[in-house]
């Protein structure tokens, strides 16, 4: 899994899609914050939609 989330991330920092400072790290460790829901917290579905959201297009580059 390591080595296909990298080299997702490769093929993104080879075309310009995805900021070069964005790892496969990255994406995992946001994953699994993701992955562990907060079912304590009010509204949490509509929260991890938003972080989603933000996240996909924080790792972006400027042109996508």
């Amino acid at each position: 899994m390591k080595d296909l989330i990298a080299a997702i991330i490769q093929s993104g920092h080879d075309d310009g899609s995805v900021r070069p400072e964005v790892t496969g790290s990255t994406v995992v460790r946001f994953g699994a914050m993701l992955a562990q829901p907060m079912t304590a917290v009010s509204g949490w579905d509509e929260a991890a939609e938003e972080q989603r959201t933000v996240f996909l297009r924080g790792i972006a580059s400027a042109g996508y």
